[in-house]
């Protein structure tokens, strides 16, 4: 039974990456100067919603607040034509069938109501359910199902009250996907007006002119927003925005982060596969070596040997030389000039892999003194790519 939740648990897991890696990029129409586009739509928005949605706000006032948005995709090269090129890629992704959430429930329950699946648990249906009696026919195990269950409807509800929290404190935000088209529409009518840097008051615009978008206007405050103003300050929005930007950027450093230990894990693994390699095909050498067989055969696995162990050893170095560079920090000299020292990270990797095949090497003396000397082979290459670097002739 335990092989076969954990068949269907890796199969539910596999499928729900595999849905959204396939159509992570789709509502792009798989451009990134589309989803550079929405980014940079999506971050406007937030704080551009309540005065683009207040009933007082003027055109003029309207095509201020386009102009900034503008202004910051101008500012990453973005063009007239590319945003006319996303505005059309949104109609036609509007025009055709969306991908979302109900279609992986689809997909996951087409993929488990297959024969295969169907058959899988019709033949263990009786164990599965023997497992399931046996189980809650213990008090104990029922006590603790409930605990388990408690903690997760309490779970639920946390972050059901959090969802609700923050969708109230967004509320100005709720149109940001259906006022996309009006907003970029209305950002290519205004693209080329002309700027006027010297109004700042409504009451100062002279009306008979047009295409003219005045960036230093002043917006004025309605009734509303004039009574939180005297009650709760001015600046209420302005620092939801900027602790809502600080949480975001520190769970952006922290996934950065993770992804730098990983890179910093497999930087650690993949070269001592072939590290491990080279002290397990070494072994093997001493082995055949000292072992009684016939002296043409020993010969030629002794030459086959030989060549595998000077691939490998080249490899190892190439692969631990490269990641062990590109951990060192770059130091600035007195002359202006950049040199790479080694820095913690080098020190840590060198520690992790020497203890490592040391751990290793005691393991194997307990085969054969020979073997843990084998064992530590691999800590050459390791010295000699610290302290020498090959260089083109």
């Amino acid at each position: 039974m335990s092989s076969l939740i954990t068949m269907l648990i890796i199969s539910v897991i596999f499928t729900i990456y595999y849905a959204f890696a396939k159509n992570r990029f789709r509502k792009y129409d798989n451009s990134p100067v589309n989803k550079r586009i929405d980014l940079i739509y999506s971050r406007w928005y937030k704080t551009s919603a309540y005065l683009l949605n207040r009933k007082s706000t003027t055109i003029y006032e309207i095509d201020k607040l386009l102009y900034s948005l503008k202004t910051e995709l101008m500012n990453v090269g973005i063009s007239k034509e590319d945003i006319e090129s996303y505005i059309n890629m949104l109609r036609s992704y509007k025009a055709n069938i969306q991908f979302g959430f109900k279609d992986v429930i689809i997909g996951m329950f087409t993929f488990f109501t297959t024969e295969s699946y169907i058959k899988i648990i019709s033949q263990n249906w009786n164990n599965i359910e023997k497992q399931i009696n046996c189980y809650l026919s213990k008090p104990k195990n029922v006590d603790n199902l409930l605990t388990a269950l408690f903690i997760l409807l309490g779970t639920i509800a946390m972050f059901a009250i959090i969802w609700v929290i923050s969708k109230i404190a967004t509320l100005d935000t709720m149109h940001k996907k259906s006022q996309r088209l009006f907003t970029l529409n209305g950002l290519i009518k205004m693209w080329d007006y002309e700027e006027d840097q010297i109004v700042e008051k409504i009451e100062d615009i002279d009306k008979s002119k047009e295409k003219i978008v005045y960036v230093n206007l002043k917006f004025g405050k309605s009734k509303s927003d004039e009574l939180i103003d005297k009650s709760l300050g001015e600046n209420t929005y302005n620092y939801f925005n900027m602790i809502y930007d600080w949480f975001t950027q520190k769970l952006n450093n922290i996934s950065v982060k993770i992804v730098q230990f990983i890179q910093f894990i497999i930087a650690i693994l993949l070269p001592n596969i072939f590290g491990f390699s080279l002290s397990l095909i070494s072994s093997i050498f001493i082995y055949v070596w000292i072992s009684e067989i016939p002296s043409v055969l020993k010969v030629i696995i002794l030459i086959c040997l030989s060549i595998l162990l000077i691939l490998l050893f080249m490899i190892y170095f190439s692969l631990f030389k490269s990641t062990y560079e590109k951990y060192k920090k770059i130091v600035i000299n007195s002359d202006n000039t950049s040199t790479k020292k080694c820095s913690g990270i080098n020190c840590i990797q060198v520690f992790l892999i020497v203890l490592f095949y040391i751990y290793l090497a005691c393991l194997a003396f307990n085969i054969h003194p020979i073997y843990s000397i084998c064992m530590l082979i691999p800590i050459f290459p390791i010295v000699l790519a610290i302290f020498w670097s090959p260089s083109r002739t």
